[in-house]
């Protein structure tokens, strides 16, 4: 077996092409490498899943962890960081990105997003292993995989909710929101 492509369960061949790069695409011998040389071990380094977090699960098509990435971080951002220095929105960012647990979410998505791409990848192709024929099942995992450009168009609205709700939470500037709101 090429030495290039992952070792036993990690590589499917139809007709000599790896499905795992069809499904991945473009970036296959990045994850295909990583995969090899993870043999059987969960732990690599992804600098995109770490620098880009949640906008890396959405990219390529993780939405059920991209959203449970996002939702940790947004409920966690104004649990564990005090409401009131929410002053500014510069305030909210730079507390949501200096945040302990935020850096800590995000060393564990670089150290774990490999795993999590694979057997991201490895569950989808299974799937449309028993669902396709061959000659249909290229092109199956080819729309299952890849990436999303579309997606990506959620961050925005993900850090727009972020912002909000340590606003919201905080009783301070909500009332003093509604009070000034009420000047006629």
């Amino acid at each position: 077996m090429d030495s290039s492509k992952p070792e036993t369960g990690y590589a499917k061949e139809l007709e000599g092409e790896s499905l795992f790069e069809r499904f991945v695409g473009p970036h296959a011998p990045y994850y295909i490498l990583a995969w090899s040389n993870m043999q059987g071990r969960w732990a690599s380094w992804n600098w995109s899943a770490f620098l880009f977090g949640d906008a890396w699960l959405f990219y390529r098509k993780m939405y059920l962890y991209g959203v449970i990435y996002s939702l940790c971080r947004i409920l966690l951002t104004p649990l564990l960081t005090a409401p009131t220095f929410f002053k500014t929105p510069l305030d909210v960012d730079l507390i949501a990105l200096l945040a302990p647990h935020t850096l800590l979410m995000n060393v564990v998505l670089g150290i774990a997003g490999n795993h999590l791409y694979f057997r991201h990848a490895q569950k989808k192709i299974d799937s449309a292993s028993t669902k396709h024929e061959a000659h249909h099942l290229l092109l199956s995992i080819e729309a299952m995989g890849g990436v999303s450009l579309a997606a990506l168009l959620m961050i925005p609205l993900l850090a727009l909710l972020e912002h909000l709700i340590p606003f919201l939470l905080d009783t301070n500037i909500s009332y003093q929101w509604f009070q000034s709101s009420q000047t006629f």
